[in-house]
């Protein structure tokens, strides 16, 4: 085994925050993500209003997490709606539900108390600059909330590195 590869081995997971809108597409990233804990430690899961309402995309990814096993990661409900015009819902693409063809329910673990900007700025704001990965699956609203709200503690994390 080369050194490069033994380091890779021993390196520490990635520290992630996910954000978004949990469609069919979406769900699957989560269960890949959260299948992964030796690479990605995920300190959240941010929901966003996009391919479905709010309460379905906050649903949708606490079904994910209990489908993934991982009820200790914590998901917190957003931006119900885009900043600067009426949302466009994919039902047509997602189902009404957002999960074509798989039967839903509500699941046992309920959100985190807060809410998913309120947690971005905190998070984002208290993190050393550069140390948290945010992977943004859906609509950035929760994030331009976040930048607004609070942009000299926010965008030391969010924003990416100067080449």
């Amino acid at each position: 085994m080369s050194a490069l590869t033994a380091t890779s081995l021993m390196a520490a997971p990635r520290e992630l925050i996910i954000d978004t809108d949990p469609g069919a597409d979406d769900v699957v990233a989560l269960l890949l993500a959260m299948a992964s804990p030796d690479e990605l430690k995920i300190r959240a899961i941010t929901t966003v209003a996009g391919n479905v309402r709010l309460d379905k995309t906050s649903r949708n990814a606490r079904l994910a997490r209990e489908w993934g096993g991982r009820e200790d990661i914590p998901v917190y409900a957003g931006a119900g709606r885009p900043l600067v015009r009426a949302p466009i819902y994919a039902a047509n693409v997602h189902g009404e539900e957002g999960l074509t063809g798989v039967p839903v329910h509500e699941p046992k673990a309920p959100l985190a108390q807060g809410n998913a900007v309120q947690y971005l700025v905190d998070t984002l704001g208290a993190a050393e600059p550069h140390s948290i990965t945010l992977a943004m699956l859906g609509p950035q609203t929760n994030l331009a909330l976040a930048l607004i709200q609070k942009p000299e503690k926010t965008g030391r994390n969010a924003l990416p590195r100067a080449p």
